[in-house]
């Protein structure tokens, strides 16, 4: 597998270090295991959109530079404490990195690391949102990441987000997004 040449470096997988009869050459890689990743198109799901119409979550940015997601069931549910720290619900400047993975490629690049695992961000998921809202969210912020993953393959490793408030359905979403999505 190529990487992209849109997302610098990575390895595809099942690259493995070259052989010859008499060496192995060793490869190691830097992997980068704990960075929050919203990818502005995380809430792209034109059926959900229709389906829950004002309750679904809406990645903004305006003219002062600042983004973050309009989600008006999730930050009613946030302390006057919580909102005044960093948060993707709150308007902020994000490094653009934060929403997408060609900018952030170019970070890893100059930062020497070559894959990165895709964490996702918190806000806007809560178990506290009635099942089906809770798995259409989840499906779309991984339908989201699996996209990344084929536009950049072998630069990131995506981690779902599961509605875990309905079991059975964060079991068959476990499967969906490591089948189908990879």
């Amino acid at each position: 597998m190529v990487p992209s040449p849109l997302c610098g470096g990575g390895l595809g997988w099942g690259e493995s270090p070259t052989h010859n009869d008499s060496e192995v050459t060793q490869l190691s890689i830097v992997v980068d295991a704990d960075s929050h990743f919203m990818p502005i198109d995380a809430f792209e799901d034109e059926a959900a959109r229709h389906r829950f119409r004002s309750r679904w979550p809406e990645f903004r940015m305006d003219a002062l530079g600042r983004d973050w997601i309009e989600f008006p069931e999730r930050f009613e549910q946030l302390t006057p404490h919580q909102r005044s720290l960093p948060c993707a619900l709150v308007p902020g400047k994000h490094n653009p990195g934060y929403f997408d993975a060609v900018a952030r490629a170019k970070w890893l690049d100059e930062a020497g690391i070559d894959m990165q695992v895709l964490v996702p961000s918190p806000s806007p998921f809560g178990y506290n949102l009635d099942p089906e809202f809770g798995l259409a969210i989840c499906r779309s912020y991984n339908n989201a990441i699996g996209r990344v993953i084929q536009r950049c393959p072998g630069r990131y490793i995506g981690l779902s987000f599961l509605p875990m408030q309905d079991p059975m359905a964060a079991i068959d979403e476990l499967d969906r997004a490591t089948i189908e999505l990879g």
